[in-house]
C-alpha cells in the first residue's frame, strides 16, 4: 500500500469529519470514511481501517451515554441481530469480487441518501419496531460487514422511531459496538486482520 500527501490528507480530512459527524450525532463516520478511503485503495482496506476506530468510539459513546440507553431486550436484540449480520457480511467482503463491493458502497451511499431526503418524516412506533429489531439489526449487520455501512438501515430504523438524540446515541452505539466484536475475529480468522 502506497501513500502520497494527497492521499493522506483526503482520508485525515474523511476521518476528521466523519468523527465529528460521530460526535454530534452518534453515528456517521463510516458514510464519510468508507467511500474516501475506497475511492484511494479498495472496501476491503477501508472496513479493515474502520474496524479499530468503530470499536473505540461506540465504547466511549456507550459509557458517556450508559444512563439513557433503550430497554435491554430492545438493545441487545438489534445489537445481537447486527453481530451476527455483520459475521455474514464479513465473509461475503472476504469472498465477493472486489468490483461487486466498490459498486456495493455507492449503491448503500445512494441509497441512504435518497431514503433520507424521500422519508424524513416516517414514524414507526416503540411496540411495531419492537418486532423488527432483530431483523433490522441482522439487515444493516451484513451491510455493515460486506460494505462497512449499516446506515440505510440501521440508522433509517432508528431514525424513524424518533428517539431523542440520548437514546440514540447509545442504543447506535451498542449496535455498532457488537458488530465490530463479531467483525475482528472474523477478519482475523481470514488473516485480513493481523496483530503483527
Amino acid at each position: 500500500m502506497t501513500f502520497d500527501l494527497i492521499t493522506i490528507f483526503a482520508i485525515l480530512a474523511a476521518f476528521a469529519l466523519g468523527g465529528t459527524l460521530k460526535g454530534a450525532t452518534g453515528a456517521g463516520a463510516p458514510i464519510i470514511t468508507i467511500p474516501v478511503i475506497a475511492a484511494f485503495y479498495d472496501v476491503r482496506i477501508a472496513v479493515i481501517i474502520m474496524v479499530i476506530p468503530n470499536l473505540l468510539t461506540n465504547i466511549s459513546q456507550i459509557y458517556q451515554f450508559r444512563k439513557t440507553i433503550l430497554p435491554i431486550f430492545f438493545t441487545f436484540s438489534f445489537a445481537l441481530g447486527g453481530g451476527i449480520g455483520a459475521l455474514v457480511g464479513t465473509i461475503l467482503l472476504i469472498n465477493l469480487p472486489i468490483n461487486i463491493l466498490t459498486l456495493s458502497v455507492a449503491f448503500i451511499v445512494i441509497i441512504y441518501i435518497t431514503l433520507k431526503l424521500i422519508v424524513p418524516s416516517w414514524k414507526l412506533a416503540y411496540q411495531r419496531a419492537t418486532k423488527l429489531v432483530f431483523i433490522m439489526g441482522a439487515g444493516g449487520g451484513v451491510l455493515q460487514g460486506s460494505a462497512g455501512l449499516s446506515a440505510p438501515v440501521s440508522i433509517t430504523f432508528l431514525n424513524s422511531m424518533k428517539l431523542d438524540r440520548n437514546q440514540f446515541i447509545p442504543t447506535i452505539s451498542v449496535y455498532f459496538g457488537v458488530m465490530s466484536v463479531f467483525q475482528i475475529p472474523t477478519l482475523y480468522y481470514y488473516d485480513f486482520f493481523t496483530l503483527r
